[in-house]
Formats: structure tokens, C-alpha cells, sequence
């Protein structure tokens, strides 16, 4: 049967991503229909639910936007293992550095990621601010340049 251990953690995952009104169904579908209450799930079956829900945690998704956020200032790059492994560290120095609660990145909780979540776009913003700033600098030079030649050719 399932441990105690196991039973906290399942009742803490359920109550984290808002899923307890879906227990029952869940322990009926992790058990093949054998029974519909978590104390009755065996020990596999428990560990199988509790794995499932591990990858449905909302606050992997807010990492994976702030990561998102990231690639589109263009503070990290590629796909292949180590630029996955290289951006990581990247990623976890960058919100250690200018995250507002200054601590490690898997360390902020849901309710902080989302402030965490505000605070990256804010700084996306700013970067395509400036790039639309420098982009309309260039063609203001740009067009100084034409100007000049047409009237050195005139």
C-alpha cells in the first residue's frame, strides 16, 4: 500500500496544481479502476500519480517562459545538450544576479515566479524598446546619407 510519505506528497501536488477535486478520478485512473481513494493505491501506482503530476507542475511552465523570455532578448542561444546545459547556468546566474529576491532560480516559488515572470518581460520590453530605437537611428543615418549623395550629385 501507499507509504505516509507518499500520501503527503501526493495530497501537497494535488493542492499545489489546484487538482484535488480531480483526485478521485486520478486514483481511478492510476489504479486501472481498482479503487478510488489514495490510502488504497499501492506503492507503484502512487509513484507513477505522483511522477505525473511532478510533470504537470505550473511552475516548471514559469520557468520554461522565463527561459522563453530569455532566448527572445537573446541572452541565450541554441538547442543542441551543452547549449542547453551552458544556458541553464546562464539562466540560474542571471535571476540569482537581477531577480528581484536575488536567490537561486528553482528556489522561487509559484506566487514569486509570476513577479519573476513581470520582471523578465519588463526587461524583454526595454530590450526591444532600444533595438526599435537603434533600428530607427540607422535609418534616420541612412536616409542623412542618400540626402547627402543626391546632393553632391545634383
Amino acid at each position: 500500500m501507499i507509504t505516509a510519505k507518499q500520501l503527503k506528497i501526493l495530497h501537497f501536488l494535488l493542492n499545489n496544481n489546484k487538482l484535488m477535486e480531480y483526485k478521485r478520478d486520478l486514483v481511478l485512473e492510476f489504479s486501472g479502476g481498482r479503487c478510488d481513494s489514495s490510502k488504497q493505491l499501492t506503492e507503484e501506482e502512487a509513484k507513477n500519480l505522483i511522477d505525473h503530476l511532478n510533470e504537470h507542475d505550473p511552475s516548471d511552465k514559469m520557468r520554461k517562459k522565463i527561459i522563453s523570455i530569455c532566448y527572445q532578448i537573446g541572452m541565450i542561444y541554441g538547442d543542441s545538450a551543452e547549449d542547453k546545459k551552458m544556458n541553464q547556468a546562464k539562466v540560474g546566474t542571471f535571476i540569482q544576479k537581477i531577480g528581484y529576491l536575488k536567490k537561486p532560480f528553482n528556489s522561487y516559488s509559484r506566487a514569486e515566479l509570476t513577479k519573476l515572470i513581470y520582471q523578465v518581460e519588463q526587461i524583454l520590453k526595454s530590450s526591444q524598446k532600444k533595438e526599435e530605437r537603434e533600428l530607427l537611428q540607422n535609418q534616420e543615418v541612412e536616409n542623412e546619407i542618400k540626402k547627402l549623395l543626391y546632393e553632391s550629385l545634383t
